[in-house]
């Protein structure tokens, strides 16, 4: 084998030593990973949430009706909770299309009973 070759061959190798290396790192770091796109709903459901807990009623409200309209059951059932009594507890009337208001109740699994009965705000 000639020196040319062998110089060529060692510093692939080391090209691909550094290339593996750097690989393992990011594996080990966790920045390899994408998230999902349920991992992604999980971290944006507790967005909600997090403006829910710091008083953020509307972007709260907002963003949980997002949810309910994807299906997810309790971000329904908490944007129905504040649908219904928004006046009372929030300061704030929040309005929805009644078959917006039917997917949410189907979703959530809430009685349709239960919320006509108290009606909303």
């Amino acid at each position: 084998m000639s020196t040319n070759r062998l110089t060529h061959l060692t510093k692939q190798a080391l090209s691909n030593a550094v290339l593996c290396s750097a690989l393992g790192l990011l594996l080990l770091s966790g920045q390899s990973h994408a998230a999902t796109p349920l991992e992604n709903r999980a971290a944006s459901y507790e967005a909600a949430l997090s403006l829910y807990r710091k008083h953020q009623w509307s972007r709260a409200f907002r963003e949980l009706s997002r949810f309910a309209e994807t299906g997810h059951q309790e971000s329904a059932r908490i944007a129905l909770f504040m649908l219904q009594h928004g006046s009372q507890l929030y300061a704030t009337a929040w309005s929805s299309h009644p078959a917006q208001i039917t997917r949410w109740i189907q979703v959530s699994k809430t009685s349709m009973a239960m919320f006509e009965a108290d009606g909303a705000d």
